[in-house]
């Protein structure tokens, strides 16, 4: 296919112009995002051709991972903008099992020829001169004004925004400075189509002595976004620099500053401004709305306290999202944090879910009201739907929703992947943990996560190699010795699989007395003595997260079907978190051909 082309054309009744992200008819018009659009001018392209599937995405999403549902999802945007009908098509016919096909004749604008006349041409050749002179001049003032280099030829196709340094006065604003961090990150991961490291992995580096080349080959990016934030009584001052990630070298340097409420137009001219000094064009955002002062430092100060994830912190991110949505009712984005914050209450066990997950599906579909292209709303609601409704298939319609609007954002990527696995859809789950892994490269649960995936796609040594990796990030993590364990003991290596219980055992700083209680064990009885002193363990410590669904695990290892049956049955009344993947979990497969393992497969709605 050839490049995609920014010029205006008509298709029907409709004017299309992609570089404004706008199709218009009689009089109206409809914004569509970045991907939609490249799939109409593909399409448009090929007009009365039809388009297979596989280079459509191919195409538009060439360096994300998505499925055919993203692509669905983009059509069915592209109808509603169109007023097509999938049943009666005017516009997008459907080819089944092939892809789609551009109905009308579409005319793309022609552009006047560069030279008219012969005067126009002696005027145009009499001016390159003085502009020349001009421009010169002009470079060689903003390179006295700046102790930079412009970019070199090497084109930067990925890019990481470190922790701004905080020069407020006030010890207190580590909020305010981590907030406007992840705030520039997210702006110009959505607008600018190049690959921006994620906020986890870059909060790695907060404080950090490392030089910016090991920084970059660490996070694997072309440069980085290093700078300063200094906020004095209203207003805001933020300094940036462009650094080559290879050389060191800085590439810009620009200075901003603002009043408080102008914060999110500070945040789209630093996107704007970084996009052009690397010469990319920016997918056409939305206009910044102006917020109270207070009202963004409250939005601020609940995303600071939701990225910590325990109980303390997640109430009180509730508490500031509630105060910035009193201070602005229309504000999405804090409608989407209060619905983020509910649902992790919920999943994690820190509130009950049956009075925090109804929230969060109210405080979602709010935000998807007030901004249905909003993608991190739709993400929160397929969260939602995940966890609360165990509703799989309508949460990764969602999910995959969030990711045709924004194909950088992490997260998305990493929620869908465990969608994936649990719907049997191995492959996908990888390809979706792997491309949230290139966005966080970081993230412990990114990594660790992979893991899984591959554990529950029996792919067991690459799971095992994927835990040490990830062990490497976080070496105390339990669940990566857990996922090793459960590997080695199912391909029959119980001396390799005793050793990562010890493990374990040790960063979990279990008395001495214990670990000789289960070397006793496994010496006299080997991994089957092991669990039953593991299990009697478990059942002594009520409060364990997750404890109903590791005893299921254990006692179906064991082979002790009836009282596995009997602990699944808890932990599906107790809606853990971990249930969705029975039907993948391959320490359950003592269970299979039980009827009753089939009748609470059905009940989740695990139908094959």
């Amino acid at each position: 296919m050839k490049p995609l082309t920014q010029a205006s054309f008509t298709v029907g009744n409709c004017l299309v112009e992609p570089r404004l992200g706008i199709i218009s008819s009689h009089g109206s018009s409809t914004h569509v995002e970045p991907k939609v659009m490249e799939v109409l001018v593909c399409l448009a392209r090929a007009a009365g051709e039809v388009v297979s599937k596989e280079e459509l995405i191919r195409t538009v999403w060439a360096d994300t991972f998505v499925t055919e549902h993203v692509l669905k999802v983009a059509v069915s945007e592209l109808r509603k903008a169109l007023r097509d009908d999938a049943r009666e098509p005017r516009f997008i016919q459907t080819i089944p099992k092939q892809g789609y096909r551009l109905i009308p004749t579409v005319s793309f604008e022609k552009h006047e020829a560069a030279s008219t006349s012969k005067r126009k041409i002696l005027l145009i050749a009499s001016s390159v001169a003085v502009l020349l002179i001009i421009a010169l001049i002009i470079a060689w003032k903003t390179g006295r004004n700046r102790s930079s280099a412009e970019p070199g030829s090497k084109p930067i196709r990925s890019i990481a925004v470190l922790p701004l340094e905080d020069l407020s006065p006030d010890s207190k604003e580590e909020y305010f400075a981590e907030g406007m961090t992840e705030a520039i990150i997210s702006d110009l991961a959505r607008t600018a189509p190049i690959r921006v490291i994620s906020r986890t992995s870059s909060m790695r580096f907060k404080n950090t002595a490392k030089a910016i080349p090991e920084i970059a080959a660490e996070l694997g990016v072309d440069a980085v976004i290093e700078g300063s934030v200094l906020r004095s009584g209203n207003r805001v001052r933020i300094i940036a620099k462009l650094i080559d990630g290879a050389s060191d070298q800085t590439l810009w340097t620009q200075s901003y500053e603002r009043e408080m409420g102008d914060l999110l137009a500070l945040q789209s001219d630093l996107s704007a401004d970084i996009a052009r000094q690397i010469k990319l064009e920016l997918n056409k955002p939305s206009a910044p709305v102006r917020l109270s002062a207070e009202a963004y430092e409250a939005y601020l100060k609940g995303r600071f306290f939701w990225n910590k994830r325990d109980k303390d912190s997640l109430l009180k991110s509730v508490a500031y999202f509630q105060q910035a949505i009193g201070l602005e009712p229309l504000y999405a984005p804090a409608h989407t944090g209060l619905a983020d914050a509910y649902n992790y209450l919920g999943v994690f066990g820190h509130a009950p879910q049956q009075d925090v997950y109804p929230r969060a599906r109210q405080s979602a579909l709010k935000a998807i009201e007030i901004d249905p292209r909003l993608s991190d709303a739709h993400a929160a609601l397929g969260f939602n739907l995940m966890y609360a409704d165990w509703d799989w298939q309508a949460a990764l319609e969602e999910l995959e929703r969030a990711i045709a609007r924004d194909p950088a954002r992490a997260i998305n990527h990493h929620w869908a992947a465990s969608l994936y696995s649990l719907l049997l859809r191995h492959d996908a789950a990888i390809s979706a943990a792997r491309e949230a892994q290139r966005l966080d490269p970081l993230s412990y649960n990114v990594n660790g996560d992979l893991g899984w995936y591959y554990y529950y796609a029996r792919r067991f040594d690459e799971a095992i190699v994927q835990c040490r990796r990830t062990l490497e990030l976080e070496p105390s993590a339990p669940s990566m010795r857990i996922c090793m364990e459960l590997c080695y003991q199912i391909k029959g290596q119980p001396a390799e699989a005793f050793a990562e219980m010890e493990e374990e055992l040790k960063q979990s700083q279990a008395p001495e007395s214990a670990l000789g209680a289960y070397r006793r064990a496994y010496a006299k009885s080997g991994l089957r003595g092991v669990w039953e002193l593991r299990i009697q363990n478990l059942e002594r410590d009520a409060s364990r997260k997750g404890r109903a669904y590791q005893m299921t695990a254990g006692y179906a290892l064991m082979g002790n079907r009836d009282r596995a049956i009997r602990w699944l049955e808890r932990a599906v009344a107790d809606r853990e978190g971990w249930v969705g993947f029975i039907r993948v979990d391959p320490a359950f497969d003592s269970l299979r051909q039980d009827g009753r393992f089939q009748s609470i497969v059905n009940r989740i709605g695990l139908v094959r």
